[in-house]
């Protein structure tokens, strides 16, 4: 189980990310390559998951060239590897001049629809429902990651996403988020930083708790 610290912003799709002036002594930019996934979320037929804070999900990489049109749901298969994983509501935490959402978080790879049997053990809701799930939501991201790292390793990881949702109450939906995720302790300035500079630039402070909150909006 791991607890995650994130800044979440929302933008204009036109949105465009500011260049990150940070201190060269103090840290380095790298920017990652696009990464192009399909998450599928799920719950039980009674909600029950949903109804505990909990939200579980399956991601895995498509090729960065497929088109956004292709049917990325109906080509998937049962042998489909990709990361399986189940994240609590959150709580939102005002830190170092920022709003941030800390929540526990389990990941781990798998089979699409063979949920392993290590989050079957963790999560009591999940023990004798592997074949009941039903799909609520699913989402199509291209992610542009900024790396930010120290000295001592990674500190921040900005994730700069444009989703569409290909599933759900809220299907052909399309939309821009920003995470800042905080990868260790002596990131936190360097990351309120670059917060400011994109909230400068047009981005704020996102209006829903999470991604899966906007696939099922209506």
């Amino acid at each position: 189980m791991n607890l995650e610290d994130e800044v979440k912003l929302e933008a204009e799709l036109g949105f465009e990310c500011p260049r990150f002036d940070i201190d060269p002594t103090i840290a380095r930019v790298e920017l990652r390559p696009v990464k192009h996934t399909v998450t599928i979320y799920f719950d039980l037929p009674d909600g029950q998951l949903s109804v505990s804070g909990l939200a579980l999900r399956f991601r895995f990489i498509v090729d960065a060239n497929t088109n956004d049109n292709v049917d990325l749901l109906k080509n998937l298969r049962g042998h489909q590897i990709g990361e399986w994983a189940m994240k609590s509501g959150g709580t939102s935490v005002e830190n170092d001049g920022v709003i941030a959402i800390s929540r526990d978080e389990f990941e781990i790879e798998g089979e699409f629809f063979q949920i392993p049997d290590r989050m079957v053990e963790m999560f009591s809701q999940l023990q004798g429902a592997r074949e009941s799930l039903v799909i609520i939501a699913g989402l199509e991201a291209r992610r542009t990651t900024t790396n930010v790292i120290g000295d001592s390793g990674s500190l921040v990881a900005v994730d700069d996403d444009v989703v569409d949702v290909i599933a759900g109450p809220a299907l052909g939906h399309r939309f821009r988020e920003i995470e800042l995720e905080l990868l260790s302790d002596s990131g936190r300035a360097i990351r309120s930083k670059i917060v400011g500079d994109l909230i400068a630039c047009g981005a704020r402070y996102s209006t829903v708790g999470s991604k899966l909150e906007r696939a099922l909006l209506v």
